[in-house]
């Protein structure tokens, strides 16, 4: 049996992206939260709002450090190559799961 660990931050975004408020939600997000809030928010808006990503995008500082979970393990990796992921629609299928 599969069992799936949920990070914080994917608890929080499935909550927030199901909301009838979401687009609101994750622009207060990207404007107050911490580095990987602001990359899940950005994920939200690109499926919600898909005209406002780029310029979301574009407030973000790419050089900084941020951690992210792939399975189990905890990286740290630089926030552009997340958001290049983002852009690349990497998160696409699992956004579409947690809208439904």
């Amino acid at each position: 049996m599969k069992q799936t660990t949920r990070s914080t931050g994917e608890t929080a975004f499935r909550s927030v992206v199901t909301n009838a408020n979401a687009s609101e939600f994750f622009t207060i997000i990207l404007t107050n939260g911490t580095t990987e809030a602001k990359l899940y928010a950005l994920c939200g808006i690109r499926k919600l709002s898909p005209s406002l990503f780029e310029a979301d995008a574009g407030t973000l500082d790419t050089n900084l450090p941020v951690s992210t979970m792939q399975g189990c393990i905890v990286l740290t990796e630089r926030t552009g190559d997340v958001l290049a992921r983002i852009r690349a629609g990497h998160y696409d299928s699992f956004i579409s799961d947690s809208t439904h």
